[in-house]
């Protein structure tokens, strides 16, 4: 009889603790309902992370690892098939969490092989009282795929979330009625993949069929309780402009992209990809738009994308959206919006949202927010990774008497006029950054004697400074007083 071995592939040198249950549950069923295909063994799991490992991976799973690692990928190796990935997350399943996980799913459904991400279907907060569920529109995707899913079609990828019952970790409280039934399985992931397998080498209309059809119809029907147990809401970063559909991520140019870079675009790939499924589920392919994604205050030689871009992208993500997804989605930023973006900008503020930002729209002089006898301590706190030389440019910086700052944002209304005055009260001999504007808004801003250095030419050691004052608990955010 015929083996067939299924290669085990793991994001660590462990699979996840589902993995067990998993195999088992799908040898069992294989056994059972495909004999005549063949018998089934597992491999140890190999680790995505070993050099010897990813220098041999199948092509398919070559491609999805270099946008994510999945948790576990399986491939047939007598019939060199990559079959389906899986992707495990115990944190809160609001959108943000399931976005961050959703590159597997797009990139298993692009390269034509099956994803999952099994998720709890909610959690409670810190009070214990609000609780976070599976999207809406996480559950309406699943139906949209599911639409335009045929088992018959060997090169479809069947891409869902998942709400588990083993990660809602007796919480079952917090689950509705409704939805608490359909909750899916580790056992029931086995039977899945081992039908989606049978499909995959078996001939149409086999012994798969059956079911293959009734695990669509649970799957269906687990959707459409999950979709009906939340109400309707929309991304508020994403805005529909006729022909094109605009999705903005408002982040600020010194927010720690050298502290922790990769978090800086901690969701932003999957979300922008969770946005081009959903366009290209749209029924009318003629009419299908296409998507831009805009950093208004980020321009494009920000120094740390000129040295992400030197060094061919070392955050994954930030490169998922600069290489994977280059000629998918228009990357603007803000050197690159037009007079009709910038409006756009301004009459949609539900778009620009920004968490924790102390500096409101005015220009400061930097001696001015931070006491002297600190000064060495705001340079090197936190910036092990970056040497003791930046510590000790950024020391300077604070110390410097004739350095300011400005945070105007080019979307607010009348920040040149305001700008202006603000610039008015600045000694001659001073230097104002503006790491927030491109030198092309602010050719007509300039003041003689006033050095006014856009975000094209703030310098890294400028940037760090404002991240090192923005985190220290010693600041004094206080606008400059001409005075």
């Amino acid at each position: 009889m015929t083996t067939l071995t299924v290669e085990v592939y793991a994001d660590g040198s462990e699979p996840h603790d589902a993995w067990g249950v998993i195999r088992d549950a799908w040898a069992t069923e294989w056994s059972s309902t495909y004999p005549s295909i063949g018998a089934v063994a597992f491999e140890e799991a190999r680790d995505l992370k070993a050099a010897d490992v990813r220098a041999a991976l199948p092509p398919r799973l070559s491609f999805i690892s270099d946008i994510r690692n999945p948790d576990l990928f399986f491939t047939i190796r007598e019939h060199r098939l990559e079959l389906a990935g899986l992707e495990f997350s115990t944190h809160s399943p609001d959108g943000s969490n399931i976005e961050k996980r959703y590159p597997l799913l797009w990139s298993a459904r692009r390269y034509g092989v099956h994803g999952f991400l099994l998720t709890p279907y909610s959690k409670r907060r810190g009070n214990g009282t609000s609780i976070n569920r599976v999207p809406r529109r996480a559950a309406q995707r699943n139906l949209d795929v599911l639409g335009a899913w045929s088992p018959d079609d060997p090169e479809g990828g069947l891409a869902l979330t998942l709400p588990s019952l083993e990660l809602q970790e007796g919480d079952i409280e917090a689950v509705p009625d409704s939805v608490q039934p359909h909750l899916v399985s580790w056992e029931d992931v086995g039977r899945l993949l081992a039908h989606l397998m049978a499909a995959r080498l078996a001939a149409s209309g086999g012994p798969w069929s059956g079911p293959l059809t009734q695990a669509r119809d649970d799957l269906r029907t687990m959707s459409e309780a999950c979709r009906d147990a939340t109400n309707a809401s929309t991304a508020s970063s994403l805005h529909y402009d006729g022909s094109r559909w605009i999705q903005v991520y408002n982040a600020r140019p010194e927010t720690g992209h050298w502290e922790r870079g990769e978090g800086q675009f901690d969701s932003i790939d999957g979300r922008l990809m969770v946005t081009l499924d959903a366009i290209d589920l749209l029924p009318a392919p003629s009419a299908r738009p296409r998507l831009e994604f805009w950093l208004p205050q980020l321009v494009s030689s920000h120094a740390w994308v000129l040295e992400q871009r030197a060094a061919g992208y070392g955050s994954k993500r930030f490169g998922n959206i600069m290489r994977v997804l280059r000629a998918l989605c228009l990357t603007k930023f803000a050197d690159h919006l037009t007079p009709r973006d910038w409006a756009i900008l301004s009459a949609n503020p539900r778009l620009l949202l920004e968490r924790e930002d102390r500096w409101p729209s005015d220009i400061y002089r930097i001696v001015d927010v931070t006491p002297d006898d600190r000064r060495a301590e705001i340079a090197r706190h936190g910036l092990p990774s970056l040497g003791s030389a930046v510590a000790r440019e950024v020391e300077a910086l604070l110390g410097n008497e004739h350095l300011y700052y400005t945070s105007h944002r080019a979307y607010e209304a009348g920040w040149q006029e305001r700008l202006s005055a603000g610039l008015a009260r600045v000694p001659s001999g001073s230097t104002v950054i503006a790491p927030r504007l491109p030198a092309v808004l602010l050719e007509q801003l300039g003041r003689a004697g006033v050095d006014l250095v856009p975000g094209d030419r703030c310098t890294r050691s400028q940037l760090v400074m404002l991240r090192q004052i923005e985190r220290s608990p010693h600041r004094t955010i206080a606008p400059f007083s001409g005075r």
